[in-house]
Formats: C-alpha cells, sequence, structure tokens
C-alpha cells in the first residue's frame, strides 16, 4: 500500500511542477502567455482529481497548482528584494520562474528554496546581480544559525574563541552590500571593485550586513576557525595593519556579538 501511495504523490507533485497556466498565471507577474495546460498536466488530474458539483478534475488540480507555486513566488520575493530592485520587475519575474522550473522546491518549509539561486543570477545576470543574490542569501542562513555563549573577560584569556555560527564572511568582486543599504548611489552594477562583507544576526534577531575594512580578512578568517585569542592574533600579526585600529576591530565586533566561546576543548 505503501508504494502505491508514494507512486501516487510523486505523480501528483509532478503536475504541481508544471508551469502556471491559464487564470493562475494572469494572478502573477509572470510573461503572460496563452499556452494551455500540457497533456500531462490533464492526464494527471482525470486520474488523481475527483470531480466536483463546480469544478472538472483540471479545475481542481490547478487549485493545488496555483497554492504551489504563489507559495514559491511570495517566498522568492520576500527573500530577494534586493535583487527585484536590481533587475526590475520584468526580468526578476522571467529568472524567478524560470529558477523554479529547473529548482524545484525539496523542503516544506522551503528554507532552502534559494539556494541555487545566487549561481544562477551570476550566470545569466553577471556578477554584480549574482554577488546581491549572495548577500540575500547568506542573510536567510544567518537567521537560522547557531548560536553560541558570548565570552566574558575571563573567556577572552582561557577558552577558545570563534566567530558566531550566524556570522558569515563575504568575499565579494563587487560592493554589493553598499549598493544594498544605498550607502553609494553612484556604485554602477558594470564597475568592480572588490569588497567584504560580514552577514550576522543581531542580538534582536534581525539579520543584518556591513561592508568591513578588507584589511580585516586576515582576523576573521582566523576567528572563524577558532582557538585562544593570543594565539590566533600571533598566527596573523604581520599581516594586520597597527595596535590601534585592531583594538577597534575588536571592540566593535564584540559590541556587535560576532564573538563566542568554541564548545571544542583546548588542545
Amino acid at each position: 500500500m505503501k508504494p502505491l501511495l508514494e507512486a501516487t504523490q510523486k505523480e501528483f507533485f509532478t503536475a504541481l511542477l508544471e508551469p502556471l497556466r491559464g487564470s493562475s498565471r494572469m494572478a502573477t507577474d509572470f510573461t503572460p502567455t496563452n499556452d494551455p495546460h500540457s497533456d500531462h498536466f490533464l492526464q494527471v488530474a482525470d486520474r488523481l482529481v475527483r470531480p466536483g458539483p463546480n469544478l472538472t478534475p483540471a479545475e481542481g488540480l490547478e487549485l493545488y497548482h496555483r497554492q504551489y507555486w504563489f507559495r514559491l513566488i511570495d517566498s522568492l520575493a520576500e527573500d530577494f528584494p534586493g535583487l527585484r530592485r536590481l533587475l526590475g520587475e520584468t526580468r526578476f519575474w522571467q529568472l524567478i520562474e524560470s529558477y523554479l522550473l529547473s529548482h524545484p522546491s525539496r523542503s516544506f518549509t522551503l528554507r532552502h528554496l534559494g539556494q541555487s539561486l545566487p549561481p544562477m543570477v551570476t550566470e545569466s545576470e553577471g556578477e554584480f546581480a549574482g554577488s546581491v543574490a549572495q548577500v540575500e542569501w547568506t542573510m536567510m542562513l544567518a537567521f537560522e544559525a547557531a548560536q553560541l555563549p558570548l565570552p566574558d573577560a575571563v573567556s577572552f584569556t582561557e577558552s577558545r574563541i570563534q566567530l558566531q555560527p550566524h556570522v558569515h564572511i563575504l568575499e565579494l568582486p563587487v560592493a554589493a552590500g553598499k549598493w544594498l543599504d544605498r550607502e553609494a548611489t553612484d556604485i554602477l552594477p558594470f564597475v568592480r571593485e572588490p569588497s567584504l562583507v560580514v552577514v550576522w544576526r543581531t542580538h534582536s534577531g534581525s539579520v543584518v550586513h556591513r561592508t568591513v575594512d578588507r584589511a580585516a580578512l586576515p582576523m576573521l578568517a582566523a576567528l572563524r576557525q577558532g582557538g585562544l585569542l593570543e594565539h590566533l592574533l600571533a598566527e596573523v600579526e604581520k599581516d594586520l595593519p597597527d595596535t590601534e585600529q585592531v583594538f577597534e576591530w575588536f571592540r566593535d565586533w564584540q559590541q556587535l556579538g560576532w564573538f563566542g566561546v568554541s564548545t571544542l576543548q583546548i588542545s
């Protein structure tokens, strides 16, 4: 009985993956088309959906089809507002439809729905749009990442210190972080400006990002690995600027909640 149920569910799902058509499509921002539902869609409807008093099997299946697609569309629009702003409505929705047809949802929660969107955007739209998508996707990762205990004065001298799991470091070929913040409206998508962006979850639970000095990368990379603070500083000392600058970084990062006490034992 179970294999039969699984086969039925799989067949039903194949119909949901088909492109939106008819009135359902007209209710979205997708490019209009007069194409009808495929023969496969209609055949699945006839086999698996009972007709109702006012609905044919195809119309009944279209209700499920619409709910499935609308949920995915809303999720990606919410997760990638900056990409939408950059590409404009027409191109954004063309891209989203193409993405969903090639990368259907694999999770009920939709948490990882946009995982493969950044590389696809980079390939089709270029590195600036791809970098914007990467920052926004990383914000999703930071939102659900774990939280280590915050260090106190004793921890900084006796415990392994590392970056919190929700702190992500992005080396980008363009200034996508500044563009998302609208700090520099003169940043053009075709200008290469390598940047270092940190994404993290704040004490209040919101997720933010900041473009930081690229000179901080060696220290941030060492903190990602974790260890006794004095050892980490010794390892990257030659790659760091003056002591005063490093002190300012640490003070800032600590206030932002980037540090955590590692659960690994000191060897």
